[in-house]
């Protein structure tokens, strides 16, 4: 049996939201014994400033023709938007929740206030949800503080909204190791959202102390650097470290892996030759972690330091806007130069969080579906 799946997230220009979403379809139908048919609906098209499409009743319609409609993974939840029906960039008003007669998952989403909340948004949001569970919606939240933030303005839901972990922790499930000697140490970096990323630490002063440590690194090892960017303003930031660094230790030492539209799941094949990951983006810090590679967390966006709360690892945090930025991130990097690496150690919970996450899911689907798989 196939399910039809209509699937509302970001398929383009980043490559964390691709590994997401292909963990998660691979563990779907491992867990329900079924084939899957995708239709992606780009969140991004439905956005004021692409303005593509609209959720309309042609929108109603398509997901209507689908087996199961799919919301997320990914930081879809913003809570900033006052357009929105939803105080989201999901803007769909419960009168059209009314009208979708397929079942709704909500995938391990990510809910944010970090670029703004009001208490109409809440109200609209809190509407969102109550109308989800009248549907007998099945609602997951992601273990990056998401949950903190339904108990903090949604208490009454806390029973309904389950937290599970990103699908990107299961990455190791399709990108397998091939035993390559591991003769990189790569950094991901980002320069998006620099009034929240670099509020305390400015941005140039950052790029001068990861600069010294990519020299550090060269000048005492035999490793050589792999940058890593998940979205195209990451290269932004990777030139402004290559314009600040040697010419020849450029020429020689430092690589970029690519970003390729339909091939976005290789970069990670480039995470496979690296023996440990400075990491700021929030599927970098999964991806490495579920992938066994020794994780340096350079965090610097609130929501992604609560992920090492959850795990349990929030001591290993660099925080760039915390004072002791510096002098943490020096001392990680001796860590490296001294082949002193530890990874984060989470196989157990992710493995665990799996199991529960995708039964919850099987029974869910047997009771609302109609049709239940294998």
């Amino acid at each position: 049996m196939k399910i039809k799946i209509a699937h509302l997230a970001s398929f383009t220009g980043n490559i964390g939201d691709i590994a997401n979403h292909e963990s998660f379809y691979y563990n779907f139908k491992k867990a329900l014994g079924c084939d899957i048919e995708i239709t992606k609906l780009e969140i991004r098209d439905y956005y004021l400033i692409w303005n593509n499409k609209k959720f309309d009743n042609d929108f109603i319609d398509l997901v209507n023709q689908h087996d199961l409609f799919i919301i997320g993974g990914g930081n879809l939840f913003e809570l900033c938007w006052d357009y929105s029906e939803t105080g989201t960039t999901v803007n769909l008003s419960n009168e059209q929740l009314d009208m979708i007669t397929t079942p709704i998952l909500i995938n391990a989403i990510g809910l944010d206030v970090n670029k703004g909340v009001n208490k109409e948004n809440i109200k609209k949001f809190s509407d969102f949800i109550a109308k989800l569970q009248e549907k007998n919606s099945f609602f997951t939240v992601r273990n990056e503080g998401s949950f903190d933030i339904v108990k903090k303005f949604f208490p009454q839901y806390e029973e309904y909204i389950l937290k599970t972990m990103d699908n990107g922790f299961y990455l190791s499930d399709i990108i397998k190791d091939k035993k390559n000697k591991k003769k990189y140490i790569g950094i991901n970096i980002a320069k998006d959202m620099a009034d929240i990323r670099y509020e305390k630490i400015p941005y140039e002063c950052f790029i001068e102390e990861i600069c010294k440590v990519i020299e550090k690194i060269c000048n005492e090892t035999d490793y050589k650097i792999m940058m890593l960017p998940h979205i195209y303003s990451d290269f932004e930031a990777i030139m402004d470290i290559m314009e600040s660094l040697d010419n020849q230790l450029v020429r020689t030492r430092l690589s970029i892996a690519p970003l390729i539209h339909g091939l976005e799941l290789d970069t990670f094949n480039y995470y496979r030759q690296c023996k440990a990951i400075y990491a700021m983006r929030f599927h970098a810090n999964v991806c490495a972690i579920s992938l066994n590679i020794a994780t340096v967390p350079i965090l610097n966006y609130p929501k992604h330091i609560e992920l090492y709360d959850d795990l349990g690892y929030k001591e290993r945090v660099i925080d760039t806007n915390n004072k002791n930025f510096v002098s943490k991130l020096n001392a990680y990097t001796e860590k490296i130069i001294s082949n002193d690496f530890y990874n984060i150690d989470a196989e157990e919970y992710i493995k665990n969080s799996k199991e529960v996450y995708y039964k919850k899911i099987k029974e869910w689907w047997n009771c609302r579906s109609g049709f239940p798989c294998s």
